[in-house]
């Protein structure tokens, strides 16, 4: 981490870490031997600061994305047109999904990143383990 804000031009403000998932399961896989950065080893949060963007799993998502598509009536077909159809089927509309809520997420996420960039700091961007 430390080479990655190196790398960039000479600020005084620190490299910003935005993990994509929420604390509590960055939390559970800490508790499973895996985790997150450790601020303290990296000099603290005058040189390294960590945030996590608290966005769903990419199965979550996988999934609610999957139910948006049921419920506009979206299906795979050996025509490849999709068949949307409106707001039928069974996937209990747009509020089940909790599609709305993901991309609120994302683009929360997504505009504290461009004001850190705004701002002058070195950006990380990662989810699930460091990827």
């Amino acid at each position: 981490m430390l080479a990655i804000k190196a790398s960039c031009p000479a600020t005084h403000l620190p490299l910003r870490i935005a993990d994509a998932r929420p604390k509590l399961n960055a939390n559970a896989n800490a508790m499973a031997g895996k985790g997150f950065e450790n601020v303290s080893f990296m000099g603290g949060s005058s040189v390294v600061s960590l945030v996590f963007m608290d966005i769903d799993n990419i199965h979550v998502m996988r999934g609610s994305l999957a139910r948006i598509k049921e419920g506009f009536g979206c299906h795979s077909d050996s025509s490849g047109s999709g068949g949307a159809s409106g707001s039928g089927g069974s996937g209990g509309g747009i509020e089940a999904s909790r599609w709305l809520n993901h991309l609120a997420g994302l683009l929360k996420g997504a505009c504290g990143i461009a004001d850190s960039l705004c701002m002058g700091h070195s950006m990380l961007v990662h989810c699930s383990d460091g990827w």
